[in-house]
């Protein structure tokens, strides 16, 4: 992973800042705000599990990946949250709403979801390779138009 710079990286799209707390490698995810800066959940994060330690920002790529794995789940105070493995070894949570829904559609083999997915705004995506195959022949068609 490279460090976050802000004269080199573009954050949009599938490219996040990456924090990640070494006590048990969970990682928070995000982009900028509306007027390019760090937002300050994320700078301040994490606020509520002891002293605040500054750990490095990083800059990531989020894409379609296998090997995502189910760790555990958490109530909160207006959400419950299920917390999975990302294949690159740090865990993010999900909202458990989204991962109940990727189970009703989506083989689970000792606890590792089977298909590619990404994080995405506290969900996880599925890659359909049926709707790539739309998207694509949609692209080709539209280009040519």
């Amino acid at each position: 992973m490279n460090n976050y710079h802000p004269d080199i990286h573009t954050i949009e799209g599938d490219n996040y800042l990456l924090k990640i707390r070494q006590s048990d490698n969970t990682g928070f995810l995000s982009q900028l705000t509306q007027k390019g800066q760090i937002p300050k959940r994320f700078t301040d994060w994490p606020t509520n599990y002891g002293p605040k330690i500054d750990s490095p920002i990083y800059f990531h790529t989020e894409i379609f990946q296998p090997n995502w794995k189910i760790k555990s789940f958490r109530f909160g105070e207006s959400q419950n949250w299920a917390t999975l493995i990302h294949p690159l070894g740090f865990s993010l949570e999900i909202y458990m709403t989204n991962l109940l829904e990727i189970i009703k559609t989506t083989t689970i083999i000792n606890g590792q979801l089977q298909g590619s997915f990404k994080w995405q705004n506290n969900k996880l995506i599925q890659y359909k390779e049926q709707n790539e195959h739309i998207v694509k022949s949609f692209n080709q068609t539209s280009s040519k138009l």
